[in-house]
């Protein structure tokens, strides 16, 4: 599969089912801002929850033909395989994206284990073929990248947007960049002050 980053932000989604990993889908979604639907004669307290705070659509009932009509996107979260089969079959007829968890052969997308540090983003897939492993590599890459590096990223893209407007050469400004993310130069900015920073960037630029 091609990997890709999908903007999400009030784009329409539905997923069906209401129990624990429903929740998971639900709550991720609502994260990156999509208008999240429930379908599901089940909730979980905390769906509930966002439910009664009108964070989520939620159609308190199981699925009915038609349910995906005017979606982007779908997550089969039922534990029902004929429901989910269902729910394939009409996602392909509407050309709405699919995912029926667990079942790799009938997703248009896998969700991937996130790593996120602020807008740093580092995603693992293993395909479908190991969620478990996936969630073991994160665990590993969150160790690798702490909570600095948030933090980094915000100084590196100040940075970015202050050389558009002052270095007219978009050669130079690429050289600057490749620089500033240097090991050397990530390291004071994930460990120093800003001025320190500012001043380790004047020695190596």
């Amino acid at each position: 599969m091609y990997p890709i980053y999908l903007q999400l932000k009030n784009r329409k989604c539905v997923v069906f089912g209401g129990g624990r990993v429903a929740e998971r889908k639900v709550k991720t979604l609502h994260r990156y801002g999509a208008s999240v639907t429930v379908i599901s004669p089940d909730l979980t307290p905390e769906l509930f929850r966002m439910w009664i705070n009108a964070e989520i659509i939620c159609h308190y009932r199981k699925y009915h033909s038609g349910d995906l009509r005017g979606y982007f996107l779908a997550i089969s979260a039922t534990n029902d395989p004929q429901v989910n089969r269902e729910i394939y079959e009409e996602a392909k007829r509407e050309k709405t994206l699919i995912n029926v968890v667990d079942e790799p052969e009938n997703c248009d997308f896998y969700v991937p284990a996130i790593v996120r540090r602020g807008d740093l983003q580092i995603a693992i897939s293993t395909s479908g073929q190991s969620p478990a492993m996936a969630r073991e590599i994160r665990k590993i890459m969150e160790s690798l990248f702490d909570e600095s590096y948030e933090e980094a990223l915000k100084i590196v893209g100040n940075i970015r947007s202050h050389l558009k407007e002052e270095v007219d050469n978009p050669v130079e400004r690429r050289r600057i960049m490749d620089t500033i993310v240097m090991p050397q130069v990530m390291a004071s900015l994930q460990n120093g002050t800003i001025k320190q920073v500012k001043d380790k960037l004047r020695e190596w630029i």
